[in-house]
């Protein structure tokens, strides 16, 4: 048997007492589920975790915490007891944040808990014993938890629980049926269908939180579109090459984008480059660009920053995107700065980035954010995440009388009559 070096100690060893298990495969994106069991499971979660104490959750309590590692915080996760012994943690991160808590979990620590006490937002003590009806907001909370992929998104599902949209519906239950006199019926359902309508105008961008929005990015060939897409993923995704034409048909990819302390999840389509052609193959590659085009939320307009032509390209592009695709939100960018020797040509308000160099990305991210309205969220303020409930909410909005509306509203909680 081989001595161990006092210079090489053996590598750590989790506590007997603990087993860390990885239930979902390994992979870049969307929920990683790890199970941690053991008389000290609870102990060494709360080491990382902050926002609840482990060790006094009861089976069936859910909780939303923040995730901490070398006095950094890494991610915000759920935290599922399933028994004194036995609890989950689904997280929100990328393979090194999963790896990175694995690691964290296995390894003995004389560390302090990380103080239980920070403001988060956090979910209801606990589970009802019974799971709720399916039409109340909590069952629906909880039906589409589990596929939410924005940490912003499971922020603002948390706070439709107790404020949100239930406290909305609570807080309108309560005037409507306090002023059912016929003489302040029709002011007061004129606010309400106000009121109402702006909750559901509202949804047209807080859905870009649960629904990833479709970015296509569009331009002439070799302007750099694969290189600025795989930077705004931070992975190669898309193929890159000096040779114009490499990308022959689109390549699309799910990635994140964060500003602040927001974070949107976006599916990033990167497109063959835009031209004339008498090849058949490269033809239908462009026609598929263009129906790709067709049904994006945005459209990130491409030109090379060095072409003497760039600004004129450019405004051909956006009229071309406006009269064929009048869906999308325009940005027009100009990407190559870096090797320019003289200031871009701004004049038609595109953002001149490097993507090859990292030059100028924040500002693109910024842009996408203010075009769908996203950089203005309020998490707290309430979300009509459902069909179920913006159909019951245009319903109500369009009643006549306040006892209708009182009933569709109370549909809409789950609160009986």
């Amino acid at each position: 048997m081989t001595a161990t070096s006092s210079n090489n100690p053996p590598p750590a060893q989790p506590p007997a007492t603990l087993e860390v298990r990885r239930l979902t495969a390994e992979a870049p994106g969307a929920i990683a589920v790890i199970q941690v069991s053991g008389p000290a499971a609870a102990k060494q979660i709360n080491v990382i975790a902050s926002g609840c104490n482990a060790l006094a959750l009861q089976p069936g309590m859910l909780r939303l915490v923040h995730l901490t590692l070398d006095g950094a915080a890494v991610d915000h996760c759920l935290l599922i007891c399933h028994s004194p012994n036995l609890f989950e943690l689904h997280l929100h991160g990328g393979l090194a944040v999963v790896r990175a808590v694995t690691r964290a979990l296995v390894e003995p620590s004389d560390a302090a808990p990380v103080p239980t006490n920070m403001p988060l937002a956090t979910l209801p003590a606990a589970m009802p014993s019974s799971p709720p009806a399916p039409s109340t907001i909590e069952a629906e909370v909880y039906e589409i938890l589990a596929a939410i992929t924005s940490r912003t998104a499971v922020r603002m599902l948390a706070n439709q629980l107790t404020g949100g949209l239930t406290q909305w519906c609570n807080n309108w239950l309560a005037r409507l049926s306090a002023n059912t006199a016929a003489e302040h019926g029709p002011t007061l359902l004129q606010q309400f269908a106000l009121a109402t309508q702006s909750v559901l105008l509202n949804w047209r961008w807080q859905r870009y939180f649960f629904t990833p929005p479709k970015v296509v990015l569009l331009g002439p060939p070799n302007a750099g579109k694969s290189t600025l897409m795989n930077a705004m993923l931070g992975r190669a995704a898309s193929i890159v090459s000096d040779l114009a034409g490499t990308t022959r048909d689109y390549v699309d990819a799910t990635g994140r984008l964060v500003h602040g302390s927001l974070d949107m999840p976006v599916i990033l389509i990167d497109t063959a480059g835009d031209r004339t052609t008498t090849d058949a193959i490269e033809q239908a590659a462009i026609d598929r660009t263009r129906r790709q085009a067709a049904s994006a939320d945005v459209l990130l307009l491409v030109v090379d920053a060095c072409l003497q032509s760039s600004a004129a390209t450019l405004a051909g592009l956006a009229s071309t995107a406006q009269r064929n695709f009048s869906q999308a939100i325009l940005i027009p960018i100009l990407n190559k700065a870096d090797l320019l020797t003289h200031p871009p040509n701004t004049a038609s308000n595109a953002i001149a980035v490097s993507a090859k160099q990292g030059l100028n990305m924040d500002a693109l991210t910024a842009a996408i954010f203010a075009a769908t309205n996203a950089n203005q969220l309020d998490e707290a303020a309430p979300v009509a995440f459902t069909l179920r409930q913006r159909l019951l909410l245009n319903q109500a909005a369009s009643q006549t009388n306040l006892t209708d509306a009182i009933i569709l509203l109370r549909q809409l909680t789950g609160t009986p009559a």
